[in-house]
């Protein structure tokens, strides 16, 4: 297969490689968008898939082909996706938008908070049900948010009008402005797909966009914007987190200037 011949023969010759591309998260440098090739994937095994035996036929046009019983990841979908991704991500960053990385496996843990926190987002470790649908009750105790007292925004407007006949509207407004606010993220990363797909789930419920890191096992259909690799390679995890990560890092310097003119302006003014 031609593919293989555009790879290493051995860890040693893809050395030079890994060394200058695998993000900082395990110890490098992050790389962009521009400086990742398809040599650098295959250095980090991102096209190896899994077994034939256990494939979703929904990932057959993601597929190259298989060798010795195991998927092929075609490497050009992969960098067209990932390059797809970030522009995504630098958008929502430019914004002002809340990114969250998600990464559960344990392998992963350390990867997931140093990519976050290198890079001016958020991070979850451990996903519990309703994070998203249901964020008010479980994140009650963490910021002191109690659903049960600020019901009354749920209600209907004709009962809203009985309580500003009574003059209980006001005491109702200002117990609002004392709940502290959630915040819905505006793009979510999840780094193990196959371990978080009710998050995916609770996402799409929201209308929160989805990138994530789809293996041959797994369905993209699921998925806003899919990025084909080996989700069970912790190096090659490690790169297309650090390229994300860098496009979130370039966005949110945007933002940042963006912010200082409007604030010139003013003073101006």
């Amino acid at each position: 297969m031609k593919l293989f011949k555009r790879g290493y023969s051995s860890l040693k010759d893809a050395q030079p490689i890994l060394s200058t591309l695998i993000p900082s998260a395990i110890g490098y440098k992050q790389p962009s968008i521009n400086e990742v090739s398809i040599k650098a994937l295959m250095a980090t095994n991102l096209h190896l898939g899994h077994n034939k035996a256990t494939w979703n036929p929904r990932m057959l046009p993601y597929i190259y082909g298989h060798r010795n019983g195991i998927h092929i990841i075609n490497l050009d979908h992969t960098i067209t996706a990932l390059r797809r991704a970030c522009g995504l991500i630098f958008e929502t960053a430019a914004e002002g938008g809340n990114i969250v990385f998600v990464g559960t496996k344990p392998s992963l843990h350390k990867l997931t908070v140093n990519v976050a926190q290198q890079n001016n987002a958020f991070f979850i470790i451990h996903w519990i049900g309703g994070l998203i649908t249901n964020k008010e009750r479980i994140l009650r105790r963490s910021v002191g948010y109690d659903p049960d007292k600020v019901s009354q925004s749920l209600l209907p407007q004709s009962t809203l009008d009985n309580l500003e006949e009574d003059g209980e509207l006001e005491d109702v407004k200002n117990l609002l402005k004392k709940q502290p606010f959630v915040h819905k993220p505006d793009l979510i990363v999840l780094l193990d797909y196959a371990n978080n797909k009710w998050a995916a789930h609770e996402a799409n419920l929201a209308n929160i966009p989805v990138v994530a890191i789809c293996d041959t096992d797994c369905d993209p259909t699921g998925v806003s914007y899919p990025i084909p690799a080996n989700d069970d390679s912790v190096a090659g995890v490690g790169l297309i987190a650090g390229v994300l990560g860098k496009a979130c890092r370039e966005g949110h310097e945007r933002w940042m200037q963006e912010l200082e003119k409007q604030n010139e302006l003013k003073q101006r003014k």
